[in-house]
């Protein structure tokens, strides 16, 4: 602790002035107060302090404190991973159209952050409203979550995060952390939580006291609120493709807007009426050509890109394809046929030929 010293007009005035009137007399002594409270002050804000009422001191709870452990926190702002924005806020109040549940969790005074996670306290046996507030984590790696939580009322919630669905019979299951303590009213209380990466997180809300309807807000920040956008594509016939085409394989260009992988034969859809049913993809990292064969007949090809199929440096995978011509019409060949019983003359769908005899045994007939 660091030495406070009283000012050296307080000093001077007990010990080297002479105070001939009632008014000096009156003006040093507010001197004197005044240097007592900003020395006292002074001696506070050097020493902060918190206080903890052990089990068993003459400390009266009741349901409606803000904690049940009995504990004065220190509400402080947790530690900040990155540049956080307002990702949504969940405004509530719980009254007896609510569900019940047999539990409610313990609040322990202890209040969560990202860097020291606070523990699952215990479960406290009742008949309790709740409400379940979603918000999930829009990027596939972790992230710091905080969470600003406010009773708007006298009356007391609580709120605890859970890394997916919340076990009512066990609030210990995916437990991620909680504030400790019940807001007062004006007084709201900064908690933060590591989010998994792509997590769906519930906010279990509850009352504290049995029957008692509550209200109250929660604010959810983040560094990254909504998920990076992924590679958008186009896929289109490629350019030096003749349509209509009776010849195989049909080619198509798929362009994406940054460099890709995993970009695989087997992730072009393939459509339309002549059946095609195989392609061969070659290329990268961001223009593709697609060769289409396997057609049956005559008809269209159609080729389309899915979302998901694969995924740039950042690992966000791509959009659904875009297209201004993506499909081609497909002539089959023409077929040949023998004519029989005449032998060794053919004949060929609309193609020009010789003339053609036929004969029969019965005269008359062909």
């Amino acid at each position: 602790m660091k030495k406070v010293q009283l000012p050296p007009l307080t000093i001077f005035m007990f010990t080297k002035a002479k105070m001939k009137s009632n008014f000096q007399k009156t003006f040093a002594l507010c001197v004197v107060m005044l240097s007592l409270f900003f020395f006292a002050s002074t001696l506070m804000a050097q020493n902060p302090f918190t206080t903890k009422y052990e089990s068993g001191s003459n400390l009266k709870l009741n349901s409606n404190a803000a904690n049940d452990a009995g504990v004065i926190t220190k509400v402080s702002t947790p530690i900040i991973h990155g540049t956080e924005a307002i990702c949504t806020t969940f405004v509530g109040t719980i009254t007896a159209a609510d569900p019940n549940t047999g539990f409610r969790s313990f609040r322990d005074g202890i209040l969560s952050t990202c860097a020291v996670p606070g523990p699952c306290g215990a479960q406290i046996a009742g008949t309790w409203r709740y409400r379940i507030h979603q918000w999930t984590n829009p990027v596939a790696a972790p992230q710091c979550v905080t969470v600003t939580f406010a009773n708007t009322a006298t009356n007391f919630s609580f709120v605890t995060a859970y890394n997916g669905p919340v076990n009512l019979a066990n609030l210990c299951t995916n437990y991620l952390g909680d504030p400790g303590s019940s807001a007062a009213a004006g007084t709201p209380i900064v908690w933060s939580f590591t989010a998994p990466a792509s997590a769906v997180i519930d906010f279990f809300v509850t009352n504290t006291t049995n029957g008692q309807d509550v209200s109250y807000q929660l604010v959810i920040d983040a560094p990254i609120c909504v998920g990076a956008v992924g590679p958008t594509v186009t896929i289109n016939q490629a350019a030096a493709q003749p349509d209509p085409t009776g010849i195989s394989p049909i080619n198509f260009t798929a362009v994406f807007s940054e460099p890709v992988t995993g970009f695989a034969n087997g992730d072009v859809t393939l459509s339309g009426t002549a059946g095609a049913t195989t392609q061969n993809i070659t290329g990268g990292p961001t223009t593709y050509n697609i060769a289409v064969s396997g057609m049956t007949g005559s008809g269209t090809v159609i080729a389309t890109i899915p979302a998901g199929v694969c995924i740039n440096a950042a690992s966000v995978a791509n959009l659904a394809s875009t297209s201004t011509d993506n499909t081609v019409t497909y002539n089959a060949p023409v077929v040949c046929t023998s004519v029989n019983p005449v032998s060794n003359q053919t004949v060929c769908n609309n193609s020009p030929t010789a003339p053609v005899n036929f004969t029969s045994s019965t005269p008359g007939t062909v």
